[in-house]
């Protein structure tokens, strides 16, 4: 009788395996599939999410560009008249023999100190690195970038100040 209740026993758990594995495979395959589309709506909730949150970034960054934009162009326009104002009044300077300045006698005499000489060669040297910057600066701001203009309109900046600091100096204004 054991023989033959080993054979019906196995018989049952041969049967029972081939019912109970497919419908566990299908039960746990249907909850994969589940929480694989779970998932991927998540997911794809999530990127629509951060595309959004990209877009509103960049129109935000669009509208800060444009207004950087016209901010350094104000200040190119602002820095370019200065350098210019500057350049022009060496100009008179120049041009009237340098009267009511310290180098008005230097001029008239054509016996120049030292230190008078030196004066005009950094001047001299100062408009022509003026003049060389403002043909750069009239590069229009697209073919130059924005760190570029800005260094150029500091260098702009640097020059007017000692054009007028020079200015001062030899009108006695200090």
């Amino acid at each position: 009788m054991a023989k033959s209740n080993s054979g019906s026993g196995c018989l049952i758990f041969g049967i029972f395996v081939l019912v109970c594995v497919p419908i566990v495979f299908s039960v746990l395959g249907f909850l994969f599939g589940t929480a694989l589309a779970v998932g991927a709506a998540g997911y794809s909730a999530w990127r629509i999410y951060n595309l959004w949150q990209n877009y509103l970034k960049a129109r935000d960054g669009n509208a800060l560009r444009t207004q950087f934009g016209e901010v350094l162009r104000e200040q190119q326009r602002r820095s370019q008249q200065a350098l210019r104002k500057a350049m022009d009044q060496w100009q008179v300077i120049q041009d009237s023999r340098g009267v009511g300045t310290q180098l008005e006698q230097a001029f008239y005499s054509g016996q120049v100190d030292p230190e008078s000489r030196q004066l005009v060669t950094e001047i001299n040297k100062i408009l022509i690195d003026a003049e060389n910057l403002q043909s750069k600066i009239a590069v229009p701001l697209s073919q130059v970038g924005a760190v570029q203009r800005l260094y150029e309109l500091h260098q702009a900046d640097q020059l007017t100040l000692r054009l007028d600091h020079y200015r001062r100096q030899i009108n006695g204004e200090f």
